[in-house]
């Protein structure tokens, strides 16, 4: 049979992130691998039924939550953007950490403070499942400090045009690069070369092979031989393993480390090593230490992209003749290479980030053997070499870095901006699996792309868990769309829009200029076609992050409606902000904003009966006044406010005046959906993994 560590390595991953959605017990997982063991089914799924259960065993094996101190110290393990996953005595901890986390390996000391998980937006990469699969507990670190000893890094000389990429590529410290050279990088799809990737190791381990045989070949003569062949192929496996402790061990650095050492020790003993075999190995070594890393950005990119290169170069090569020029030969397989890693990783950048630049392949094509063929080996040597080769490999390492940033600048060509869910990720997958027949994987890849988008039916009114803030979209039967409010600062509500299928929003409506109301606008006004935008105030002097979404809606030529008067005849921006009423059929919806309890006891005086009320101010104990909630007497009443936010909404007294009433909230409950026909109405919530759900008719207890 091809391959067997591949199938089992599979397996495994899938038997990993099966048991987010249901954990068999070990006992059971016992049984079934005894059964597999015993059956006469085919060796691949009996491999690939022994990978699953051997992936939840793996999962069970991680230590189990203890009982939360003060304070603790632990080891970071992984490390995702400000997010880190720590283990300590009480297990592992999930907590993101400010600045900036410190690498993989580091010891730290922190105060604890138990909190529970952010909600994802529907359809979003279900950030969490890291943290589920290491069983971890999720914790606030507000104070922390690093127990290593930190070293200065060292001093490059004056004069270098890009002193920060050589520091980050010699010794993987990034801090020092210039935020213009990480957008370009990233919009030009080579934020890898930046990244300490598995392409690096590659080159610096056939570089220190290259020299070690160079160095041996006058013992091909006479009892050394043997020696020979030796050297260069150990060397080369020792330098993957040197690198690797270097850099801390980044998932890709893990994965090229482990194929390099395997691929050396085959081939020492006369066979041939298989690439699929290399892979599968390094996924079980990974995924065997840390089998939460399956739910890893890094570990799905990396790995994703050497699985569509293994399947699609064969497919590639054959497009060069044996007889084609070996110049002509290397330049089609260097540009297939790129082209099949971006379709590798395609699935999480369309799913994640939503973008995927259309030069991509082409600035890979120069940048890659610039990058890691010189600037890396250089950055390394003028770093960390003898001093007497410093200044030399850091001159080459400068220019190489110049003529390949040049090039990157000529092929930054714009981004694509694929907005997809779980189950078009899922079918990019299948893509990537049939690149042996490129007519299927064609097909497949298209329909994952084209949106396919149902035409709205009914009327729904859906609000979204943003955090500490506010949002509401409403999809109208004729096909409008309308925003109230667009949360917190950030793109997540906008990548939301996107998977929804909203390219147009007929109005954009923002009760007042609050920043947990329109931080998130900013993104959505710029990227999406908006036709009408309503707001409480014009900006005043000093107010730059208001007046940066002004800047945007004229930019983007949008009408804008404002009050000719301040509402309510105050200048309190929360009083004199947008309050507005929607009505379907029988149905009636409230948006309050943030107004307090004295223009809820005004509007009481002529408030009629509402189906769905969306609680002032996230439930704060200044507003839900009990004239305005026996005036409204509404079947639900919504409160929007983040998972433990440091205002302490909702207030434990605004619930209580709510007792009669069934209070639906985000910070518990997820995203909410309301879809009525005009006569009844649904009500759903959001569950990760799981999609909508419906709401039990029963009234939530208060948390």
């Amino acid at each position: 049979m091809k391959s067997p560590l591949a199938w089992l390595a599979l397996g495994v991953f899938v038997g990993v992130w099966s048991w987010l959605m249901w954990s068999a017990s070990p006992w059971l997982l016992g049984s079934a691998a005894t059964l597999l063991l015993l059956s006469k089914i085919k060796v691949r799924a009996s491999l690939f039924g022994l990978g699953l259960c051997l992936g939840q065993a793996l999962v069970w094996t991680q230590p189990e939550p203890g009982e939360l101190r003060k304070w603790t110290s632990g080891e970071v393990r992984s490390v995702t953007g400000q997010s880190a996953l720590i283990l300590t005595p009480e297990g592992h901890l999930s907590t993101r950490l400010w600045p900036a986390p410190p690498p993989v390996g580091t010891r730290l000391a922190g105060h604890l403070v138990p909190t529970a998980q952010r909600q994802e937006l529907p359809g979003g990469w279900p950030q969490q499942a890291q943290s589920r699969l290491a069983r971890a507990q999720q914790v606030r670190m507000k104070i922390w400090t690093s127990l290593e000893v930190e070293s200065e890094p060292p001093a490059l000389p004056d004069g270098l045009e890009h002193p920060g990429l050589i520091r980050a590529l010699g010794t993987g410290d990034r801090s020092d690069v210039p935020q213009h050279i990480t957008d370009l990088l990233r919009r030009t799809g080579t934020i890898h070369l930046l990244a300490i990737s598995g392409l690096h190791v590659g080159m610096i381990s056939m570089m220190a092979g290259l020299m070690v045989w160079m160095l041996t070949r006058g013992l091909t003569r006479g009892r050394w031989p043997p020696m020979a062949r030796t050297l260069p192929v150990l060397s080369s496996a020792a330098m993957a393993v040197a690198y690797g402790a270097l850099v801390q061990w980044p998932i890709s650095t893990q994965r090229a480390a482990v194929m390099v050492v395997g691929a050396s020790i085959i081939s020492l003993s006369g066979r041939r090593p298989s690439p699929w075999q290399m892979l599968g190995l390094a996924a079980l070594v990974v995924l065997g230490l840390q089998p939460s890393q399956a739910a890893s950005l890094g570990f799905l990119m990396s790995f994703g992209a050497v699985t569509a290169i293994l399947l699609g170069m064969p497919v590639w090569t054959q497009l060069t003749g044996a007889t084609t020029p070996w110049l002509v030969r290397a330049l089609s397989n260097s540009i297939g290479a790129s082209v099949f890693a971006t379709l590798g990783t395609l699935p999480i950048t369309a799913w994640v980030f939503q973008s995927v630049p259309l030069g991509g392949p082409l600035a890979n094509l120069l940048a890659v053997p610039l990058f890691a063929g010189l600037g890396v080996p250089c950055a390394i040597v003028g770093t960390l070499g003898p001093t007497w080769l410093h200044t030399p490999a850091l001159w080459v390492a400068d220019q190489a870095l110049s003529l390949a940033l040049l090039w990157i600048g000529t092929c930054d060509l714009g981004l694509m901006t694929p907005a997809l869910g779980p189950l078009a990720a899922v079918t990019l997958v299948g893509a990537i699996a049939t690149i042996s027949r490129p007519r299927w994987a064609f097909i497949i890849l298209i329909c994952a792309l084209i949106p396919w988008r149902t035409t709205p039916t009914g009327f729904t009114v859906t609000f979204p868990a943003v955090g500490q803030g506010s949002a509401a979209l409403i999809t109208w039967p004729d096909g409008r769309y309308w925003l109230i409010d667009g949360g917190p600062p950030g793109k997540r509500l906008l990548h939301w829009l996107r998977r929804e299928g909203v390219s147009r929003l007929d109005r954009v409506i923002l009760s007042h200029p609050d920043h947990d109301h329109f931080g998130g606008l900013i993104p959505v006004v710029e990227s999406l076609k908006v036709d009408e935008f309503w707001t409480s105030r014009r900006p005043i002097a000093g107010e730059q992050e208001y007046l940066k979404l002004w800047h945007a809606v004229h930019a983007h030529s949008v009408g804008v409606r404002t009050p000719d008067v301040p509402a309510n005849g105050t200048d309190e921006d929360n009083d004199t902000g947008l309050i507005l009423t929607l009505r379907h059929g029988a149905h009636r919806f409230l948006f309050l904003g943030d107004v307090s309890e004295d223009i809820e006891e005004q509007l009481a005086e002529s408030m009629p009966s509402m189906t769905i009320v969306q609680v002032s101010h996230h439930g704060s104990k200044t507003s839900s006044s009990p004239a305005l909630i026996t005036a409204a007497a509404p079947r639900a009443a919504v409160i929007q406010s983040g998972v433990s936010n440091r205002y302490g909404h909702p207030h434990a007294q605004t619930l209580s005046r709510w007792n009669s009433t069934k209070v639906l909230r985000t910070d518990t409950l997820g995203s909410l959906r309301f879809r009525s026909d005009g006569e009844s109405m649904v009500i759903q919530f959001w569950k990760d993994l799981w999609g909508w759900r419906s709401l039990p008719d029963r009234r939530p207890e208060f948390h």
